[in-house]
């Protein structure tokens, strides 16, 4: 991604936060797992996006790009077309089982535990930045606007950047707190793009009985490429991919684990 005059990052989420009542055993609950998707754009090509979107819904007979709306042949088609988009995809994969004593000190409040993980996801944006060396006024941040609690997100980002308690969090000096906003879907269609991230993501741990327990991970082979990956190792796990906080206790199936795990070199095109 070239240097520009600044940049733009869009992040969704999909599966619930709720984390007191998890859905699983014939019960009914939040989702066991939260996903959050971002893209990254050069503003240079907002405008150049938001026209694929728009192209690739109406080929798909739709007038915006919702993942929950479309059919398994849509959704292939919709992502193997956003692989051509010139954007740095980002992901973070959280199951809420792993939570333990974190779950206790935050007293099951779904919106602490969504901006803790929307924090990390900006830990590896943040790194993205200092390597391609874009300061932190150079970036807007839009979340879908979910019912968070926004401002409590950027006064956790800001305490983070002054006192780093883990060597990762001092990513986030690439991040200024105060450019993040919210906005609605259809304020914003680039949201559209990191909603497919988002559901790509999701749908690698979605076994839920609807789905007769079988993830898909065709959706994320699609878009892989896209994906921030170490420009040493050429890994997209805990790069471009986070998971929280390891890839093997997540439950995910082998096939989805040996996809995350794929260098950049080995991603399928």
């Amino acid at each position: 991604m070239s240097k520009s005059s600044g940049y733009s990052l869009f992040i969704d989420e999909s599966g619930e936060a709720g984390i007191k009542k998890i859905k699983g055993g014939g019960k009914s609950g939040a989702s066991p797992y939260m996903v959050l998707g971002a893209a990254l754009i050069c503003n240079d090509d907002l405008e150049g996006v938001r026209k694929h979107i728009s192209d690739v819904a109406n080929s798909v007979g739709k007038s915006d790009i919702h993942c929950n709306k479309l059919n398994h042949r849509q959704k292939k088609y919709v992502c193997r077309s956003m692989a051509n988009v010139p954007a740095v995809f980002f992901g973070l994969i959280s199951k809420k089982t792993t939570l333990g004593w974190y779950k206790d000190k935050i007293d099951g409040n779904h919106a602490m535990y969504y901006n803790k993980c929307a924090s990390y996801l900006l830990e590896i944006v943040g790194k993205y930045q200092l390597e391609k060396g874009i300061p932190p006024e150079s970036l807007d941040i839009i979340f879908e606007e979910g019912g968070f609690d926004y401002p409590k997100l950027r006064s956790l980002i800001a305490r983070s950047i002054r006192t780093p308690f883990h060597p990762n969090a001092a990513n986030l000096r690439g991040i200024d707190p105060y450019k993040i906003v919210s906005m609605e879907k259809g304020e914003e269609p680039l949201l559209e793009l990191a909603d497919v991230v988002a559901h790509a993501l999701y749908k690698c741990c979605d076994k839920s009985e609807r789905m007769y327990e079988i993830p898909e991970p065709q959706y994320l082979s699609e878009i892989l490429d896209k994906f921030y990956h170490d420009p040493k190792s050429k890994h997209v796990c805990n790069h471009g991919i986070k998971p929280i906080h390891d890839v093997r206790k997540l439950g995910l199936d082998d096939d989805v684990v040996a996809i995350i795990e794929r260098n950049f070199h080995s991603a399928p095109k």
